[in-house]
């Protein structure tokens, strides 16, 4: 199951529902005007997802560990919010995510990854 609401002029925060959406394989937020913060709860029961897009949008705070624990994601963007840190310390995402590649994000020199304000990272197939 797809779920896009990619540039909808959508606000506030991302809608609990979603959380109920357990058959989600592909679900894209991404540029809008969402706000608030991310929570492990808000994905921890879609477990079939592969590509989680919510980048562009108002996010803050702390990206969820929850992310680590998604069996089958291979696409997670989250670049162009107001994240200041990992719910997990770099070196242990890194550990637990461990084909994971990416360009620019919040991550420390632990995975080899510089500092920046955006993450964009995506699981490459074994």
């Amino acid at each position: 199951t797809e779920l896009s609401l990619r540039d909808t002029w959508r606000t506030g925060a991302i809608p609990k529902w979603i959380a109920n959406m357990t058959r989600l394989v592909l679900l894209d937020l991404g540029g809008n005007a969402l706000e608030g913060t991310l929570s492990d709860q808000m994905f921890a029961e879609i477990l079939q997802l592969h590509f989680l897009l919510l980048d562009n949008n108002r996010l803050e705070g702390t990206v969820p560990n929850v992310f680590v624990r998604l069996p089958h994601l291979r696409i997670l963007t989250v670049e162009g919010n107001n994240f200041t840190a990992l719910g997990m310390n770099s070196s242990a995402f890194c550990a637990n995510l461990p084909h994971l590649g990416k360009t620019g994000s919040i991550f420390s020199a632990d995975c080899g990854f510089s500092m920046a304000d955006s993450l964009n990272i995506t699981r490459k197939e074994t």
